[in-house]
């Protein structure tokens, strides 16, 4: 995302210096950028586009979706960009599960390293406050685990939490977009950028994705982890008549590995099958022994079973976080052991059967 990233910082530079230009050299254009300065909640608004504390997230969220979604579609609608367009999600999908466990104790020293960092980056309006100031710091020395269910630790969550683009959020709603345009269900309407849908003298807040097909319209929620659907939703049937179904990535992705609190990611094997849109995809996940040819080169196989035989719940763990405990090795001498248990998992959406 780099080479995007910089010519999104060269758009917003453009359109700076256009203003300044004209500022500088019309009287009429100084006249309206002062009447815009002057509206009643202006400045709010223009808060609403960066935000130095607890925010900043949702706001980093529209600027990636509008990069990857928005003009990400206007280059993977033609049929040669259709399948670099697919994997672009799910290398993007990857990164942003790289990026949010920072806010554990495993990962501090990244966490510390990543601060001090942004922090010498002299972004403009970067802390809103001192208050935002003073948090960050404690953030950023803080060793322990940082979760919003804790009140002890919430406030110093958000304040590492606001520096990503809302991460596992965006990574579920990039899978089930990754999902919908995959598979054949019509033709997807991302709503993600434009949830505030108003009229003359009200609104409605519009689901994830609108659906389009043979005629009917549907609407798509995603739910987040943890959350129940939002009441907003049943509002926009009542007031449009357009059903909306809910769709939830299972938990098979992402997945978190106990042993070093990092995401499974989704492995080369499964993002080049995934994006080849003649092959069809019948199960789930593949058997990353008995189906994949990288199998021996692979860093991204999971290991789903026990790591002591007194265990009975099966967890999926990185198979390079497990592989020298003994009763793993000593499980997986057994081949079809290995094939059942060393799996990698494809992007699946449930809850869309009724499309």
């Amino acid at each position: 995302m780099d080479k995007a990233l910089e010519r999104a910082l060269s758009a917003a530079k453009h359109l700076q210096i256009v203003d300044q230009f004209f500022a500088m050299h019309d009287l009429d254009y100084m006249l309206m950028r002062k009447k815009i300065d002057s509206l009643e909640g202006y400045d709010k608004f223009s808060r609403g586009l960066y935000v130095g504390k607890n925010g900043r997230q949702m706001i980093l969220y529209d600027y990636l979706m509008y990069i990857l979604v928005s003009r990400g579609s206007i280059w993977g609608f033609h049929k040669a960009n259709r399948r670099p367009y697919l994997k672009m999600i799910l290398y993007v999908v990857n990164q942003l599960l790289i990026q949010e466990p920072v806010t554990t104790y495993a990962c501090f020293s990244m966490r510390k390293r990543l601060m001090d960092f942004m922090q010498k980056q002299h972004i403009p309006n970067f802390f809103e406050d001192q208050e935002a100031r003073q948090l960050y710091k404690k953030a950023k020395n803080f060793k322990g685990d940082l979760t919003y269910k804790d009140d002890k630790t919430k406030q110093l969550y958000y304040a590492v939490d606001s520096l990503l683009p809302k991460s596992v959020g965006a990574a579920i709603e990039l899978i089930v977009y990754a999902y919908l345009i995959r598979h054949s269900f019509g033709y997807v309407i991302p709503m993600l950028l434009n949830q505030r849908v108003l009229s003359s003298d009200s609104h409605v807040i519009a689901p994830d994705f609108i659906i389009v097909k043979n005629g009917r319209i549907f609407g798509v929620e995603v739910k987040q982890a943890f959350q129940e659907t939002p009441d907003h939703i049943f509002d926009f049937s009542s007031e449009t008549s357009i059903p909306v179904v809910v769709a939830r990535v299972p938990n098979t992705v992402p997945l978190r590995c106990p042993i070093c609190q990092k995401w499974i990611l989704y492995c080369d094997e499964v993002i080049n099958r995934f994006s080849d849109y003649s092959r069809k995809i019948e199960d789930i996940k593949i058997s990353c022994k008995k189906e994949c040819g990288n199998f021996k080169k692979c860093n991204y196989i999971t290991y789903k079973g026990v790591l002591k035989a007194s265990e009975e719940e099966e967890l999926h763990y990185h198979y390079n976080c497990v592989k020298k405990k003994t009763f793993v090795r000593n499980l997986l001498k057994d081949k079809k052991e290995q094939e059942r248990r060393l799996i990698s998992y494809y992007p699946y959406v449930q809850g869309l059967s009724r499309l």
